[in-house]
């Protein structure tokens, strides 16, 4: 399944032989309070039990509010047994997440 959303693109698959559900999720271009809207209403869709990659290596900007609302969907799947994992391909980004510390709790990929 395939969907997407300005700047948001979500693709989903049947991941290992227990039946698990891998996520991708695509976001790019500006990733702040104009697009968290978007982003959040896009997630809905996603099963909670999934293992989400959620890929931001497209992104231009990286606000406070984009980083509260992945950090609302963490929370998400921490109450249903999903797994957050997040790419991040640029330094600027993966300094953010570090500088907030939040580049572990959001599973930042090396």
């Amino acid at each position: 399944m395939s969907s997407s959303t300005t700047g948001i693109t979500i693709t989903s698959h049947q991941g290992d032989d227990n039946g698990r559900i891998d996520v991708e999720v695509t976001v790019a271009g500006d990733f702040d309070a104009t697009q968290v809207g978007a982003f959040e209403q896009a997630l809905e869709a996603v099963e909670p039990t999934a293992t989400v990659t959620i890929d931001i290596s497209d992104c231009t900007i990286l606000d406070s509010s984009s980083l509260g609302s992945l950090v609302r969907f963490r929370h998400r799947l921490d109450e249903s047994g999903g797994t957050l994992r997040t790419r991040a391909n640029k330094p600027y980004q993966r300094q953010i997440l570090n500088d907030t510390a939040l580049a572990d709790y959001l599973g930042l990929l090396q």
